[in-house]
């Protein structure tokens, strides 16, 4: 069997942490060989320069995409969109991949799925047949499933949709979600360390908050009302705060402002361009609570037995584990949820092991009972049921 070259893309700091063990074990195996492109957020030292944490890992970098992220408006990341697609398609031209693999539903895969389609690429999905009515990125994760020939599934219920949106059986795996080998396969910090490495007793009741730009609405309105909420859980309840960057979104500059000017001005509050995925998840494990609309509230923090209280519509449409608690965002509904998510008791999930190796299995398969052209060659299924 030939090798086959995998190409795996990575433009943010949580997508990273959601393939490292994808990108590990795919290195490790001889049936594979690795290219890793890195580009968006990694790149920038604004957003915490992510791209020390891969190299950290031991992964030699085929490409590195340089985009501009100094402002956030719409216009300036179509503009950045330009050059990614760009920057990608010299990489295809150079080193022609069997296959790339990208997961979610962030704004910079599109242009590596228009770089893919035209120089007809194969491409693999992770988390598609997912919803967030709540932001742009759910139209751009059902566009990456229609431009994508492999769909690497959380559950049977996501992949399901996919079916829905035309897809062969043959095309999804259903893996689980990826980024739940972390709980498994990192070594994450005690309380001691987590506390020594932030500066904050983890002792005390400490709240993850991780708030990001709903993409759609006023994002000014919403980090207020949580400013307002989290000043007065401070003082009703004695919390202190480790409050992690928004991601490059449309509206994450009023985000960031605001949160940045809150942690300057509290007490016990730390602010971090990026935690990381081994401080992110430790604070997971010795927080009393997640504040913010983030989707790890939905996969990371069941996992860790973490209350979560979700603001707004930014996660509307995926499946709700037991540990949300989806809030309104005004402060009283923000303050509601908080002082529930405080007296909540939450069992850690045990989250599936092995997805790494469950989805590298499928992909193996999938070149070895097809040809290039059958997997480019898609077909729409029509649901006549």
């Amino acid at each position: 069997m030939p090798i086959i070259r995998v190409c795996i893309v990575t433009a943010t700091r949580a997508e990273y942490g959601l393939l490292r063990w994808i990108a590990h074990d795919i290195g490790a195996d001889a049936r594979f060989d690795l290219d890793l492109v890195v580009t968006g957020s990694h790149l920038s030292g604004r957003h915490g320069a992510t791209v020390a944490e891969i190299e950290a890992d031991g992964h030699e970098i085929s490409a590195r995409i340089p985009v501009m992220l100094e402002r956030t408006d719409a216009q300036s990341l179509a503009q950045v969109s330009a050059t990614i697609v760009t920057g990608f398609a010299e990489y295809l031209d150079r080193r022609r991949p069997d296959v790339v693999l990208v997961l979610g539903d962030r704004w910079e895969l599109l242009p590596v799925a228009t770089a893919c389609t035209i120089a007809a690429i194969p491409m693999g999905h992770f988390h598609g047949g997912e919803v967030t009515e709540g932001a742009l990125d759910d139209g751009v994760r059902h566009a990456l499933t229609k431009l994508s020939h492999l769909h690497f599934v959380a559950n049977d219920v996501y992949g399901r949709r996919v079916r829905q949106l035309g897809e062969e059986e043959w095309r999804i795996c259903i893996c689980g979600a990826p980024g739940l080998d972390n709980f498994h396969r990192l070594q994450l910090l005690d309380r001691q360390a987590l506390s020594n490495d932030l500066g904050l007793d983890f002792a005390r009741p400490t709240a993850l908050v991780a708030f990001h730009a709903t993409t759609r609405g006023s994002d000014a309105d919403g980090v207020n009302a949580l400013v307002q909420a989290l000043t007065a859980a401070r003082e009703r309840f004695g919390l202190q705060y480790v409050i992690t960057a928004p991601g490059a979104d449309p509206g994450a500059d009023v985000i960031d402002k605001a949160l940045q000017a809150f942690a300057a001005g509290s007490p016990q509050t730390v602010y971090v361009a990026s935690l990381g995925t081994v401080r992110f998840l430790s604070v997971m494990n010795h927080a009393r609570l997640m504040i913010g609309n983030s989707s790890s509230a939905y996969y990371e923090a069941p996992a860790a037995g973490l209350p979560a209280v979700d603001i707004g519509n930014r996660q509307k449409g995926r499946i709700r584990p037991d540990n949300v608690i989806g809030v309104g965002t005004s402060c009283d509904a923000i303050l509601d949820g908080i002082e529930k998510a405080l007296s909540a008791s939450v069992s850690p999930r045990q989250p599936k092991e092995a997805v790494s190796k469950t989805a590298i299995e499928y992909l193996a398969s999938i070149f070895i009972d097809r040809s290039k052209q059958t997997l480019l060659g898609k077909k729409f299924v029509d649901d006549r049921t």
